[in-house]
């Protein structure tokens, strides 16, 4: 017997699946068209992609900004709002490379920076905003 709940999760469920392979796809053409002309990459085990998913989770009672800065929150680039309980996925390095993300209120100030650093994770890892520090 299928419960009206039950039902709701896997359309939930399913719906996640296919976002994950949509940006999978976008991931894979936006590789495969920068790759042209660029040096090879050394071969790596099969489970290690070079690039990682994280689930950025907004576990703060406020709607935030996140944007992009890699190694130092100086240089900023792609920006995403996350409402409170909400959550994103982003793309890092999967390599040992340190990444990070700025996090804003709604009216611009700073809150502070979330740093990570991942090395052939094989699942998909989940950063709190509340774990954010003080920016370099």
């Amino acid at each position: 017997m299928t419960t009206r709940a039950t039902r709701q999760g896997r359309a939930r469920a399913f719906a996640r699946a296919a976002s994950f392979a949509a940006a999978a796809a976008a991931l894979a053409g936006a590789v495969s068209g920068c790759a042209s002309g660029a040096p090879t990459v050394p071969s790596r085990p099969a489970h290690a992609s070079p690039i990682a998913l994280i689930v950025v989770r907004n576990d703060t009672p406020a709607t935030v900004k996140v944007i992009q800065c890699v190694t130092s929150c100086q240089t900023l680039h792609e920006r995403r709002t996350i409402p409170a309980g909400g959550r994103t996925i982003v793309f890092g390095p999967n390599e040992g490379t340190r990444f990070g993300y700025l996090v804003e209120d709604m009216a611009g100030r700073r809150l502070g920076c979330i740093y990570m650093k991942f090395e052939h994770v094989k699942q998909q890892p989940t950063v709190l905003v509340s774990s954010m520090g003080s920016c370099e």
